[in-house]
């Protein structure tokens, strides 16, 4: 069984973002916001570029997701299984050896 991940938008001047961490998740100040702060230097961008970060999903320690969770979680996890076409638009990144790991570049979306 895989063990249980949270989700996470990471909201910002720059690119569409989605980390995917362990659950119950890292430290959040030293663990969590220290790996952004890497992501977003690497597109060019600080911490403080960062406006929001939410939660995609319902929190595994907040009982079980609903169904329309677990499809979004279920699509979401084949992105990161390198599926280039779900969430194309977003950058997916994987928590490994407390660091965020890219899993997939996003691309951008022409109309």
């Amino acid at each position: 069984m895989t063990p249980p991940r949270h989700y996470l938008n990471v909201l910002s001047g720059g690119p569409l973002m989605i980390a995917r961490v362990p659950w119950p998740m890292p430290p959040w100040r030293s663990g969590i916001l220290r790996a952004l702060t890497t992501v977003m230097r690497s597109h060019g961008l600080r911490q403080k570029d960062i406006s929001s970060i939410e939660g995609l999903v319902t929190r595994p320690d907040q009982g079980s997701r609903d169904a329309e969770d677990q499809q979004l979680v279920d699509r979401v996890d084949r992105g990161f299984a390198g599926d280039a076409d779900v969430v194309p638009q977003f950058w997916l990144y994987d928590w490994r050896d407390g660091a965020f790991k890219l899993a997939r570049a996003g691309r951008e979306i022409r109309s």
